[in-house]
């Protein structure tokens, strides 16, 4: 039996069209979310509210790429230096 593939529609020869449905659920909720935002901060905030919400993703994303490249350089450093300092017993 082959492997479940997560994002992959159809991937389960049991039920074939069960990921399918499970991602119009998802969009069902995302029309939801969207008009209930519409009508909590009107159609003049939504885009100064998106483009917030935007930007904060951007710097979460940019703010998470410079991490990973901190912890990268600092174990491929710690790495170096146990290649160069074998252990001693």
């Amino acid at each position: 039996m082959p492997s479940r593939v997560p994002g992959r529609l159809g991937t389960d020869p049991g039920r074939p069209l069960a990921d399918a449905f499970a991602l119009e659920g998802q969009m069902a909720r995302l029309v939801v979310i969207l008009v209930v935002a519409l009508i909590i901060f009107g159609p003049q905030d939504l885009p100064r509210i998106a483009r917030s919400l935007w930007r904060a993703s951007d710097e979460l994303r940019r703010v998470s790429a410079e991490l990973s490249d901190a912890l990268h350089s600092e174990l491929e450093a710690l790495e170096r230096e146990d290649a160069t300092h074998p252990p001693t017993i």
